[in-house]
């Protein structure tokens, strides 16, 4: 179950957009857990009871949000936020210059190759596996 919940959460990486799971209590931290390996530490909020009487929401980044075993009840949803943007999302300057030597870093320290490189900088810099690639080959063209 949790290899499948973390292979889904790494499809849903590269989306730019909030993210919603409905989450059952007993499944939640560790959801979070994933969601924050695998995300980031991303804005969030975990909602518990929605449109009833006693409806709670925790909001905070994925490092802070802390679910104590058990104490979570009822239905749960968790709404994870998009990548922030910042000086990764420029498209000139430092962070663009890198991305080369980041990728060749990853493969040569983890035994990545290129794609699983790539992508895992992609994410880390908060933009799509594309845009990631477009710029690799920019950066690839300006240094010949």
């Amino acid at each position: 179950r949790g290899a499948a919940r973390r292979a889904r959460l790494k499809e849903l990486a590269d989306f730019r957009s909030t993210l919603i799971f409905y989450e059952a209590p007993h499944r939640i931290k560790a959801t979070i857990e994933d969601a924050r390996e695998i995300f980031g530490d991303r804005d969030c909020v975990v909602a518990r009871e929605l449109t009833k009487l006693h409806e709670e929401f925790v909001r905070g980044r994925l490092s802070e949000i802390a679910m104590p075993e058990g104490s979570a009840r009822g239905e749960i949803v968790l709404l994870v936020g998009p990548p922030r943007e910042g000086p990764a999302r420029q498209t000139g300057g430092e962070a663009t210059r890198s991305i080369v030597e980041e990728v060749e870093q990853l493969m040569d320290a983890h035994g990545l190759d290129q794609k699983s490189a790539l992508k895992r900088v992609a994410r880390e810099r908060g933009i799509g596996k594309s845009e990631a690639y477009r710029l690799m080959i920019a950066e690839r063209a300006r240094s010949k």
